[in-house]
């Protein structure tokens, strides 16, 4: 009986030897480290350079015309507006009358300025332009 004993212990330890073994020769443990850096990214595109009224009569309401604005950021941004607005012509836009802070990061987020026109009765004849600026920044 003893040697009985003796022959399982020898069979187990041979067993669990060589699969202790075996498993020690098929693992193998590597780390990497990857790493990448975002860089800050901002776009704006406009759907249009220009809002033409055209030739028009004083006191006539002229308009809706629209221009969208579309921004796209990986990081907060302020927008603002200069121009747009020119009482002496009777231009009104809708977009920001003041500098909007913090608009959410985004893919696109369109923001739609309109521009309604009526020509004062005290406005010389003539050809007029007034520019309109917006500008993004993160």
């Amino acid at each position: 009986m003893k040697k009985l004993a003796i022959v399982a212990v020898l069979i187990a330890v041979i067993v669990f030897g060589i699969v202790a073994y075996a498993s020690a020769l098929t693992t193998a443990t590597q780390t990497v480290t990857v790493k990448v850096t975002s860089r800050a990214l901002l776009t704006m595109s406009v759907t249009t350079n220009t809002v033409d009224f055209g030739t028009v009569d004083p006191g006539v309401v002229q308009g809706p015309q629209s221009v969208t604005v579309t921004v796209a950021s990986n990081a907060l941004y302020n927008l603002q507006k200069t121009g747009g607005t020119d009482a002496t012509l009777g231009l009104t836009s809708s977009l920001l009358d003041h500098p909007a802070k913090d608009f959410a990061k985004t893919a696109g987020q369109a923001y739609v300025d309109t521009f309604n026109l009526t020509m004062p009765w005290t406005t010389n004849p003539g050809a007029y332009t007034n520019s309109v600026v917006y500008t993004a920044a993160q």
